[in-house]
C-alpha cells in the first residue's frame, strides 16, 4: 500500500496509512481494492440467487411429485376399500 493511495469507504476518504497493521490481509485487500471486492460480492450474490431459484424449482417439482403420489395412493386405497366392500357384500350374501 502506498501513502498516496486513497480509499473510500461509506463516502469517508481513507488513506492507506490509516489502515492498522494488525488488520488481516483480506480486510486490507478489501480496503485497498474495493471495486474487485464489490464485483466478487455481486458475483456471489448473483450465484446465490441462481442457486436459490434452482432450489425453489426443485422444491416445486418435489411438491408436485408428492401430491401426485398422494393422489395415486388415495385412489388405490379407495379402490381397495371398494373391493373390500364388494367382497364383504358377497360374503354376507352367501351366509
Amino acid at each position: 500500500m502506498t501513502e498516496e493511495s486513497k480509499l473510500s469507504l461509506n463516502n469517508v476518504p481513507l488513506h492507506a496509512s490509516q489502515i492498522p497493521e494488525f488488520f488481516p490481509e483480506p480486510l486490507k485487500k478489501f480496503l485497498t481494492n474495493q471495486p474487485d471486492f464489490n464485483a466478487e460480492v455481486e458475483q456471489r450474490l448473483e450465484d446465490s440467487q441462481k442457486l436459490a431459484q434452482m432450489l425453489q424449482q426443485e422444491l416445486s417439482q418435489m411438491q408436485k411429485q408428492r401430491q401426485d403420489e398422494s393422489r395415486s395412493f388415495t385412489r388405490t386405497l379407495k379402490a381397495m376399500q371398494q373391493r373390500l366392500t364388494q367382497l364383504e357384500g358377497k360374503n354376507h350374501g352367501n351366509n
